[in-house]
């Protein structure tokens, strides 16, 4: 949802949401017929991405009024878990629950926070109740496929991609995000029809290009990739791995002086802790001489 943005910090809002606004910086009570239409106002501050502390004031506020608010207790907890306090995150998407167990985002949303703390088991749970209630839509099936990924089962991530791509065809990003795991799995022809079929659904993903030069340096297509990662540093000029691949792609294809080039922008990208800044630098040195 776009929302008009106003001027930082300015909000305009009728004489009744001015009052809400005030008692919930003030810490006074809302009265519970108003609890709904502040919820709608602080939903609406979070969606412009404008004052994020006083979406939190007016919720709580709200929620103090009408505590069977789902909708409140559900984006409190995204801003409780965007703070990464996730105590307090996991309290509120409970009490969404409680209200209605089977609220599609509380536990889309639950289960990502769980996946960032490394709860796979907690995190499983929250996607799988999305596949048994919501088979004909992609999010659990691609919530499982992250929990998978993460854990190292790329088989297996690779088939809940497959299962979120049969209900939802037209996603780009489940392309793309097959794609990486493919790639990462030795299927590097398989990950270059995944990426071009995300290009297809959308060409300005600049991580597909990527993807796609480093599937098609993998199978020798050295100028595909290279092209491939000319796209991908159009769109985005910071992607590390499209300037790695495209000094390989050009090292392999004899094109000694993109390959410097690009090798050097990689390290200036990157940390030296990187898994590839030793080798980097050692073919370098070599091109150096």
């Amino acid at each position: 949802m776009t929302a008009h943005r106003q001027p930082y910090g300015v909000i305009v809002c009728s004489a009744a949401t001015l009052f809400i606004l005030a008692a919930a910086v003030a810490g006074c009570k809302v009265p519970p017929k108003m609890a709904t239409s502040v919820v709608a106002q602080a939903v609406a501050l979070i969606e412009a991405g404008e004052d994020l502390f006083l979406a939190q004031l007016m919720l709580e506020a709200a929620l103090q009024a009408d505590s069977t608010l789902e909708e409140g207790w559900y984006h409190l907890g995204l801003l409780f878990a965007y703070e990464n306090q996730v105590d307090e995150a996991d309290s509120c998407f409970g009490r969404a629950l409680r209200l209605n167990a089977v609220h599609r985002p509380t536990l889309f949303a639950r289960g990502q926070m769980r996946l960032a703390e490394g709860d796979f088991t907690g995190a499983m749970s929250d996607f799988s109740e999305i596949t048994f209630f919501y088979p004909r839509l992609p999010d659990g099936y691609q919530g499982r496929a992250w929990v998978f990924d993460d854990l190292g089962r790329t088989e297996e991530a690779i088939r809940e991609w497959g299962e979120a791509i049969r209900v939802s065809p037209d996603d780009a990003m489940l392309y793309q995000e097959r794609g990486f795991a493919r790639l990462d799995a030795g299927g590097a022809e398989q990950a270059a029809e995944d990426f071009t079929r995300a290009l297809a659904l959308d060409s300005a993903l600049s991580r597909s290009y990527a993807g796609r030069g480093e599937a098609r340096y993998e199978l020798g297509l050295f100028s595909l990739a290279l092209s491939d990662c000319d796209s991908a540093i159009f769109l985005d000029d910071g992607d590390a791995d499209a300037w790695l691949t495209r000094g390989r792609a050009a090292d392999y294809s004899g094109q000694f002086e993109v390959a410097v080039s690009s090798y050097r922008r990689f390290l200036r990208l990157v940390s030296p802790s990187d898994a590839d800044v030793a080798d980097v630098e050692k073919r370098l040195a070599q091109l150096d001489r």
